[in-house]
């Protein structure tokens, strides 16, 4: 992630992460103890080579109402979510994510990968 110039770095990246999750980083009448809980969080940046990293706690991650699966668009949702209209950072890029395994069970996606197609 680069922000734009004049941002803070750190400020520019726990703006994104909130922005990517519960959609806003400042409170407003619907923010509460759950909002709150389900925040993504920075814990890593390297402003030099314009990384980050933050964490969203799984519980954040709609469920699909029928059976209870994950489902990848709500992965994709949060990931992508409303930072295409910050204007605080020039570009972010996603070079990697990690999902604990209990939680890619829980996935109803197809049963291939790549090297299947």
């Amino acid at each position: 992630m680069k922000p734009k110039a004049g941002y803070d770095y750190l400020a520019t990246a726990a703006h994104f992460a909130a922005e990517s999750s519960t959609g806003a980083n400042v409170n407003v009448c619907t923010t509460d103890d759950f909002t709150k809980s389900v925040d993504a969080l920075v814990y890593y940046i390297d402003p030099d080579n314009e990384e980050m990293k933050f964490a969203y706690p799984t519980l954040l991650a709609d469920r699909n109402i029928t059976d209870g699966r994950a489902m990848m668009c709500s992965v994709l949702t949060l990931s992508i979510g409303n930072n295409q209209g910050m204007g605080d950072f020039e570009y972010g890029k996603i070079y990697d994510i990690y999902f604990p395994p209990a939680y890619l069970r829980l996935f109803d996606g197809p049963n291939c990968n790549v090297v299947d197609m």
